[in-house]
Formats: C-alpha cells, sequence, structure tokens
C-alpha cells in the first residue's frame, strides 16, 4: 500500500522556514503603544473624575429669554433626568442602582425649599461631576434647560397645594395690592426737594 503524505507542513516546518514568527514580533512591537494608549486614557478619566464643577455664579445662570412651562419639559425631564432621579423625581431611577449616593429627590418640598431655581439651572447647565451628574450644556438650550428645571421644580407641589395657593391668592392678593397703592398713592404726589447731584 502507498501512503499519501499529507501535503500541510507541520508546526515544526513552519517555524523552519520563518512562518508565525511575525505574530509574537508584531505583538511585542505594539506592546508599548498599547500601554501608553492604556495610561493616557486612565490619566484622561483620572483628570475628568478630579476636575471639580464649577461652583455657583449668579452671573453665570441665563434669564430665560420667555416664561418657561413645566409642561414643556416634562418630555425632555422622562428622557435626560428621569434615568437617575425617577419618573416622579423620588431619585429612585433605574441608574441609581450602580450609584453611591442618592440624586437629587425633586418631589420632596423639604429638599426643594432651600434650592432656587437659579441654582437648579446652573447645576443643570455646568453638571456636578463629583455625584456623577453630567453637564447638560452642549445638548440643551439654556431654554431648553429653563424648561428641564421648571418641571423638575414642579415636582414636589401637589395639585391641592396648588390649589390652596390659588386660593390663598384670590383672598389676600387683592387686598394687599390695593392697599400698597392707596400708601404709594401719596408718596407718588411728593416731589424730591433734594435736586440730584
Amino acid at each position: 500500500m502507498t501512503r499519501i503524505h499529507n501535503q500541510t507542513p507541520s508546526h515544526n516546518q513552519m517555524r523552519k522556514q520563518g512562518v508565525g514568527r511575525w505574530r509574537p514580533a508584531l505583538l511585542f512591537a505594539l506592546l508599548p503603544a498599547i500601554l501608553v494608549l492604556a495610561l493616557l486614557a486612565l490619566f484622561s478619566l483620572t483628570a475628568q473624575a478630579q476636575t471639580p464643577s464649577p461652583t455657583f455664579s449668579l452671573d453665570q445662570v441665563t434669564p430665560p429669554t420667555t416664561l418657561p412651562a413645566a409642561a414643556f419639559g416634562a418630555d425632555g425631564f422622562g428622557q435626560n433626568c428621569a434615568p437617575c432621579h425617577g419618573m416622579q423625581g423620588n431619585g429612585d431611577g433605574p441608574a441609581t442602582a450602580n450609584l453611591t449616593f442618592s440624586p437629587t429627590v425633586f418631589a420632596s418640598a423639604d429638599v426643594m425649599w432651600p434650592e432656587s431655581p437659579a441654582q437648579m439651572f446652573f447645576t443643570t447647565k455646568f453638571g456636578r461631576i463629583e455625584h456623577l451628574m453630567p453637564p447638560w450644556q452642549s445638548r440643551l438650550s439654556d431654554d431648553e434647560i429653563w424648561q428641564h428645571v421648571m418641571y423638575a421644580w414642579s415636582l414636589h407641589t401637589s395639585p391641592t397645594f396648588v390649589a390652596g395657593g390659588q386660593t390663598l391668592y384670590t383672598q389676600n392678593c387683592p387686598v394687599v395690592m390695593a392697599t400698597q397703592a392707596k400708601v404709594m398713592a401719596p408718596m407718588q404726589r411728593v416731589s424730591c426737594p433734594i435736586s440730584p447731584i
């Protein structure tokens, strides 16, 4: 019987011919480049993590160009904010499972009363990096940020609370405004005896 030899060279034959030797050499040559890229990425992440968010400054708060309406911010809040803050603003969004802190609970009046809409605008625009809150200034216009803020601000009030405020306003504000008008009327008629310098 004639034996047919396999035409595929063995591993040892290929090594003798130099086939396959380039792979370890290529890996060895690329290893420093891979390490440099990995270190650059690590330093970049570390630098980003250590750069604190700016301190609140009212000068950095852009006033809204139109009166912001909370209703216009509802969809954007659901898309951009609810993953951490929750749809109802309870700080229980699906992304909070991996966080070591709780996001702001917009649904709590005790949490929201010390805050101002200007502070919320600033935090939304510039972020709170130390709590993994991203800055939204490159993804939302200032007016869109105001709408998001107004929607978040509205979450700590209930329709009953708003109705109570409307009742107080209706009962008291026209009386206060009329009283102020009576007090201010005589003052408006008085001329200033001292001329300005």
